[in-house]
């Protein structure tokens, strides 16, 4: 009986997980850039030589490793401002740095390392994941750029995969409690940590809820190579200070938007010319996901404007980002007759409706929500 409610509690969770993530439309809002050789990261390799990671999987390891670093065409040149760097660690019961964020400058370096790693694995020695963390977050502080430069941790490991969640239903037992603390504390200081499942075949699903960030937790399979690059292309999407990225990490997805709130009252033409201040635009609201996140942001500063109004065509709604607006075919949450109004720009009302309102009125101010282009491969941001 409690098999037959444990399969049937978690077909409901993949009905509702599959529901939700049909809810995004690819066309509903902006990419990150999936160009590879133009990331800037700093990536720190940790290659798991324990006794649990046999010398076949040392070398699949150290492949992988080579291979991503050749298949993104990652740029190394540390006189280019836009360009990534390597680290590479080696794990068991101890950590050891083969080379910091500073030592490697050509792919034959790297080359050079990987051959020099000893793939005899000694009995005994098991995975310890906390000093390997440790030691990469030693190397960060040492050898790590500033802020803007993110710091992604790819770790391969042998350990039995961990869940950190504490109250998870479904045979989640807490008994690496340290390691959970320790992976969280790291990942709190701005970290990024991708796990990748050595021994993964015959194994349960990945938790949802391990030691890796949301959703950089990984098995070594066939599309492992591709998996760390569209991983590393999430990691170089992001957007500044203050602004709040347009992402849901339930579903593992992040667009390129970052949305500013500024809940100082101003006109229309002011929120405009603000927005346009930071090579940005007014929000565009192009789905109900887009609109709950907007109320997620600014329900306690509601009206606010937004960027849907006729100024470039009298009697023609369109958004401020550029785009076409169709009330028949795009998500459409006018109240009753305020489309038809014309020569009128966008308000988001108390009861989350868009209301048409005098686009210059000085009298006519209220709070509003600008968007820009995340920091991405294609937008290098200093």
């Amino acid at each position: 009986m409690k098999k037959i409610l444990y399969y049937l509690f978690y077909l409901i969770f993949l009905l509702e997980k599959y529901s939700l993530a049909n809810v995004w439309n690819n066309n509903d809002y902006q990419k990150c850039s999936s160009d590879t050789s133009g990331l800037y990261l700093d990536i720190i390799f940790i290659i798991d030589i324990s006794e649990n990671a046999a010398k076949y999987d040392i070398q699949r390891q150290t492949g992988i490793l080579l291979q991503f670093i050749l298949t993104s065409s990652l740029t190394m040149d540390d006189k280019k401002m836009q360009s990534s760097r390597v680290a590479i660690i080696t794990a068991d019961e101890e950590a050891t740095v083969i080379g910091d964020l500073n030592t490697f400058k050509t792919n034959n370096d790297i080359i050079n390392a990987l051959q020099n790693i000893n793939f005899n694995a000694i009995n005994g020695k098991k995975l310890d994941i906390i000093k390997a963390l440790n030691t990469a977050d030693n190397v960060i502080k040492v050898t790590g750029r500033k802020n803007n430069y993110k710091k992604l941790v790819i770790l391969f490991s042998s350990h039995d995969d961990i869940c950190c969640d504490d109250t998870s239903s479904f045979g989640c037992n807490y008994i690496y409690g340290d390691i959970c603390r320790r992976a969280a504390d790291f990942k709190n200081n701005g970290n990024i940590l991708m796990t990748i499942r050595v021994d993964y075949e015959g194994q349960n699903s990945l938790y949802n809820n391990s030691i890796a960030s949301p959703c950089y937790s990984l098995n070594f399979d066939n599309q492992i190579t591709q998996n760390m690059l569209n991983l590393a292309l999430q990691a170089n999407c992001f957007c500044d200070k203050l602004f709040h990225q347009f992402e849901d990490t339930n579903n593992c997805i992040k667009t390129s938007e970052c949305l500013y709130l500024e809940d100082t009252p101003s006109s229309y033409t002011v929120a405009e010319e603000m927005a346009k201040s930071v090579n940005g635009s007014l929000v565009d609201i192009r789905s109900e996901l887009k609109q709950e996140f907007l109320l997620s942001l600014a329900n306690q500063s509601l009206p606010i404007f937004i960027g849907l109004n006729q100024l470039s065509n009298y009697g023609t709604w369109k958004w401020d980002t550029g785009l076409s607006f169709n009330q028949f075919n795009d998500y459409n949450q006018f109240a009753p007759g305020e489309i038809k109004k014309n020569g009128m720009c966008g308000s988001l009302k108390d009861d989350f409706k868009w209301y048409a309102t005098d686009c210059n009125a000085l009298t006519n101010n209220e709070a509003y929500v600008f968007q820009k282009k995340a920091c991405d491969t294609n937008n290098f941001c200093n």
